[in-house]
């Protein structure tokens, strides 16, 4: 996974957190295919590789991975 800079990313196989120091208007970039919901509009991204981020500082955006049923 490659982030933007001056931000922190916590990431395991079950969700992914992005916590910026500054202002970001970025992609995060993810090494594999992978379906993901926003926890915060609950919006589904199935098989992303980019995850668009237009953040404030020390705001944060949480993603979960997306359990097909």
């Amino acid at each position: 996974m490659y982030a933007p800079l001056d931000c922190t990313v916590y990431a395991d196989n079950r969700f992914i957190g992005v916590f910026p120091r500054i202002d970001i208007d970025d992609e995060l970039c993810l090494k594999e295919p992978v379906s993901l919901i926003d926890t915060e509009t609950g919006k589904c991204f199935k098989q992303i590789t980019t995850i668009s981020l237009k953040l404030k500082a020390k705001q944060y955006k949480f993603f979960h991975k997306h359990n097909k049923s």
